[in-house]
């Protein structure tokens, strides 16, 4: 019996595909040409495919929501209105140098109020949601959908008529600005969901991002969410997300195994075997494997041969891939990836320090400063226009590292009062007689005087003559 026949094969006329080129027949047809679906441009598919269904962009969003919950509110009495406006302006700019040089102003310009039915208000703002639920969503809304929309509840008669006694953050993706007549922009808020009921445009605050969209009446008023210029970015995203799954699923790149039968024992042909033949054979394969084990030998009488079905995830580049656009999200985020993905395996201790404040500043800064001024003009100046309402980012162990070190430098400067020192260190002001003195040390001569008291070099006495 010849190899032939123990392998049960007749002889008949047959053509063998080309195995050295089978694996890219394989790969054309696993990756064939068809078009990509981008996801419609609307703020439902930035949330359901972007905060909802990217791990990537819910990291970030999640890192920089959870951060905005530790930055309390504070509210403040005016009293220096002159440093209040050079207080305002160094903290619009959002820079953590700007934010240093506000707090030496700060005391000046404010006192703090410890006790306020705003302050009562922020803490609660609604039956419903705490403030770190309320900010946290204000910022995915802000983000995702390009606006954040908030309803103030005020009482109709009793003192407190017209203050907002209640916070509401509305689903933003549904609420739409209805336009008024006349020089009347906006008649009203409604829900796309319920289009009868109206909400009074008095009762809304709106903080949007910029939008250039005036395709549609009233579009630019609606915001741009930040997904809409990554829109293509989220798609492939996804889509890749889809194809690393399935290739794991699948376990990358498959083996299939057949005869490698050489071209003098094909004789007149042959037919391939059967299913139960190949059963048999696969059985008996799958039997020496495993007892041989991983690193054992098997022995074969028949040569065989291998083609690849598909691509490794090595070969597909999905780990570079990944990186790659965990980058572009962070950078769309204005975030660091060093510090959202813990990516910092070649950043030193300064790097790393610095990557963190630059993701507080330029990441968290701006959208608190744009509620912040929101709020000032909405709830606070409703209760009491002397009021200004405020956050503290001193709070955050990124901010309080280089306060310790500038209150080091201010000390070593000898230019700065005490009580400016100490307003960089957290604590309240001294109420001593030098309290807003500026102190320098005992040791310090004018130089004048100094140059004064030298000896003469042109005396001969001194000379030594």
């Amino acid at each position: 019996m010849n190899i032939l026949e123990f392998l049960g094969l007749k002889k008949k006329q047959l053509v063998l595909p080309d195995y050295d080129k089978l694996p890219a027949q394989l790969i054309f047809r696993q990756f064939g040409a068809s078009p990509v679906l981008y996801y419609a441009e609307n703020s439902d598919n930035y949330l359901k495919k972007g905060f909802e269904g990217n791990h990537v962009v819910f990291t970030i969003a999640d890192y920089c929501g959870r951060k905005l919950t530790t930055i309390p509110p504070i509210l403040y009495k005016v009293k220096d209105k002159s440093a209040q406006k050079d207080y305002n302006y160094l903290r619009k700019e959002g820079s953590y140098h700007n934010y240093r040089e506000s707090l030496r102003i700060k005391a000046k310009a404010f006192d703090e109020v410890r006790s306020h039915p705003i302050l009562d208000i922020l803490a609660k703002p609604n039956q419903t949601m705490n403030w770190d639920e309320f900010i946290y969503g204000y910022f995915v809304y802000k983000k995702f959908v390009g606006r954040s929309v908030i309803q103030g509840v005020s009482t109709d008669t009793g003192i407190n008529k017209g203050k907002p006694q209640e916070l509401w953050l509305l689903p933003a993706n549904y609420i739409q600005a209805v336009s008024g007549s006349n020089l009347n922009i906006i008649d009203y808020y409604q829900d796309s969901r319920n289009p009868e009921f109206k909400i009074p445009t008095d009762q809304v605050l709106m903080i949007r991002n910029f939008s250039s969209d005036y395709s549609v009446p009233g579009g630019h008023l609606s915001g741009m969410s930040v997904l809409k210029s990554a829109s293509k970015l989220l798609t492939k995203s996804n889509s890749a997300m889809d194809a690393e799954t399935e290739s794991l699923q699948n376990r990358g790149a498959r083996t299939l195994v057949y005869p490698q039968i050489p071209k003098e024992m094909l004789g007149g042909g042959i037919t391939m075997p059967d299913g139960q033949t190949i059963d048999a054979m696969n059985m008996a394969l799958n039997k020496r494997l495993k007892e041989a084990g991983n690193q054992g030998v098997v022995l074969n009488s028949l040569p065989l041969g291998i083609a690849q079905i598909g691509l490794s995830p090595v070969d597909l580049q999905i780990l570079e891939t990944n990186r790659f656009d965990i980058q572009m999200w962070c950078s769309l985020f204005h975030v660091d990836s060093r510090v959202i993905f813990n990516d910092h395996t070649s950043s030193t201790l300064d790097n790393m320090k610095t990557a963190r404040l630059n993701t507080i500043t330029d990441g968290i800064f701006p959208d608190i400063e744009a509620l912040k001024n929101g709020l000032n003009e909405f709830l606070v100046k409703k209760w009491d226009d002397t009021l200004v309402l405020d956050f503290d980012y001193t709070i955050l162990p990124e901010i309080q590292d280089n306060l310790r070190q500038v209150a080091k430098d201010m000390k070593e400067a000898e230019v700065f009062t005490v009580n400016e020192i100490r307003e960089m260190w957290k604590y309240g002001n001294y109420e001593g007689e030098n309290a807003d003195k500026i102190l320098i040390s005992s040791s310090k001569q004018i130089l004048d005087d100094l140059s004064s008291s030298l000896p003469n070099v042109t005396d001969t006495n001194v000379a030594g003559y």
